[in-house]
């Protein structure tokens, strides 16, 4: 029984330090001119293919491993894509 309780202990460790090297990229889209939010904007990096959507408020947040540098791309209907890096 202890040995199971160890290795779970060491496992569960190892996987704190693996999630630990990662970063989280958060952010609010708005329109420019109105201030209004995005609702349900697309969030993109396409060096790791993860993206998600703007939520009711317009907020979005996606971890990205810690040592990589990335391009976000934001697109929402109607309106020109933008790309940063």
């Amino acid at each position: 029984m202890l040995k199971k309780l160890i290795f779970s202990l060491m496992l569960t460790a190892g996987l704190s330090m693996l999630a630990a090297q990662e970063i989280t990229v958060s952010g609010t889209l708005t329109e420019e001119a109105s201030g209004e939010t995005l609702i349900g904007a697309s969030v993109f990096i396409p060096e790791t293919g993860l993206g998600t959507t703007t939520n009711e408020y317009g907020f979005y947040s996606i971890s990205i491993p810690e040592k990589d540098s990335v391009t976000l791309q934001y697109s929402y209907i109607g309106f020109q894509p933008i790309t940063r890096r």
